[in-house]
């Protein structure tokens, strides 16, 4: 059952991140800001989800 929760938990922080990046036209230090992580953060996340 924990592996269920993660793949989805890392499914919404993936649509998140896709959808706050379409909100700022790809700015990615304001996706990162509306976010509230660290622009290296994001970055991570970026490459890890591959975006």
């Amino acid at each position: 059952m924990g592996n269920n929760i993660e793949l989805d938990l890392i499914s919404v922080e993936k649509h998140l991140i896709q959808k706050v990046l379409q909100h700022t036209n790809g700015y990615k230090p304001e996706a990162a800001r509306l976010l509230g992580i660290g622009l290296t953060t994001l970055y991570k996340k970026m490459e890890a989800y591959g975006l």
